[in-house]
């Protein structure tokens, strides 16, 4: 018999069956169940790497590179799970039963690395909403602080970045980008890239703080 227990919490298996046939309403309900998927797929402590792993296409490898085993198994589960919030312990062991037949190492699955990967592609759309909110108030202070948290978590930290960054016009939310610029808790590069975006602010003119300045 299949086991059908949720790999995910309730907050991440409320969400439709894809972001992409939402409405652009911004009601105090999305924000909510926003809000909701942003705490239930943050991991409990710092991974030991970032996810979710970013998956190049096969063309964009190298003629005399092999993709590494788990871009394969990546694709399986593709192929398999098409709802990936209420995905179940039954399912991931069929996906990877499936890739283990095909000489694939599972490692990462017996790790549960791959249940933080899954949770970084669901949570990254959400990040990316509340990064093109016109009411950026409506996110104020929920927002940076879970934001925030999974940069320094390490969870879909590229999107968290972006959508940070998007919404510094919020007093709370520049608060968290300075002390995420000084976090050694935070990876490097990140700092690195949110000091740089700190700092042009700071000499751009002031109709143009806070945005993308036009290209010369």
């Amino acid at each position: 018999m299949t086991d059908d227990t949720p790999i995910f919490p309730e907050g991440l298996r409320a969400l439709p069956r894809t972001w992409g046939n939402w409405p652009d309403e911004e009601t105090a309900e999305r924000w909510a169940l926003v809000r909701g998927v942003l705490a239930a797929g943050l991991p409990p402590a710092r991974l030991d790497e970032p996810e979710p792993r970013v998956y190049e296409k096969p063309k964009m490898f190298a003629d005399d590179e092999v993709p590494p085993d788990d871009w394969f198994c990546h694709e399986i589960l593709r192929e398999k799970v098409k709802d990936l919030p209420r995905l179940t312990v039954g399912r991931l062991a069929e996906v990877e039963a499936a890739c283990a037949a095909d000489g694939l190492d599972t490692t990462d699955f017996r790790e549960g690395r791959w249940k933080w990967r899954i949770a970084g592609w669901i949570v990254e759309p959400a990040l990316y909403w509340c990064g093109l909110a016109d009411d950026v108030d409506a996110l104020d202070p929920w927002f940076p602080e879970l934001a925030a948290l999974h940069i320094r978590r390490r969870m879909a930290v590229e999107q968290a970045t972006l959508a940070l960054l998007n919404v510094r016009t919020l007093d709370s939310a520049r608060a968290a980008l300075n002390a995420l610029a000084v976090d050694p808790e935070v990876d490097e590069e990140t700092r690195e890239w949110i000091a740089k975006d700190l700092r042009e602010d700071e000499t751009r003119p002031r109709n143009l703080r806070f945005g993308l300045a036009p290209e010369e």
